[in-house]
C-alpha cells in the first residue's frame, strides 16, 4: 500500500480523508470521512495517500490546539512507535506537513525507555525529564 500511496502526488489529486474511525476528543461520536473521490483517483494508492495525509492533518490539529494553550513552536518533530518507524512515506507526509524535519528514536522500545527516565528523575539520577533524554535518547539520523 504504501508503494502505491508514493506514487500518487502529494493531495491525492484531490481526495481527502478525515480518518476519525473511533471519533475525535471534541467529537466523540464523528466517523471517517472520504471527500473529494472520482473516477481518476479512486485508486488504493490514491486511498492510502489520502489515509496518510488525513493521520498528519489530525495530528496538525491537536498541534494547533496545543499551540492555541501556549506550547511553544517546535523546530522539529519527533516520532515514536512502529506505526511512524516502519513507515517512511507516513514521516515524509507528517514533516511536510509540519513544516518541519522528524526525527526517530534509534530505540525501537520507546515506551519502555520513557518509563525508565520517568523512573530515573524519580528517584533523583537526573533533575528533569529533559536532562535524562539528553544523556539516553539518540535519534536515527543523530539528532
Amino acid at each position: 500500500m504504501n508503494q502505491l500511496a508514493a506514487e500518487v502526488p502529494p493531495g491525492a489529486e484531490g481526495l481527502r480523508c478525515e480518518p476519525l474511525f473511533t471519533g475525535s476528543r471534541h467529537e466523540p461520536d464523528r466517523r471517517a470521512v472520504w471527500r473529494g473521490m472520482s473516477e481518476e483517483n479512486f485508486t488504493l494508492g490514491h486511498m492510502a495517500r489520502a489515509l496518510l495525509e488525513g493521520i498528519a492533518d489530525q495530528f496538525r490539529i491537536f498541534y494547533q490546539e496545543m499551540s492555541n494553550k501556549g506550547v511553544a513552536e517546535r523546530r522539529f518533530l519527533v516520532g515514536s512507535g512502529n506505526g511512524i518507524r516502519k513507515n517512511p512515506l507516513l514521516r515524509e507526509i507528517m514533516s511536510d506537513c509540519f513544516g518541519a524535519p522528524m526525527a526517530v528514536a534509534s530505540h525501537s522500545e520507546s515506551a519502555a525507555v520513557g518509563a525508565g527516565l520517568c523512573a530515573a528523575v524519580a528517584v533523583g539520577e537526573f533533575a528533569s525529564i529533559q536532562e535524562a533524554s539528553q544523556q539516553f535518547i539518540r535519534y536515527q539520523d543523530d539528532r
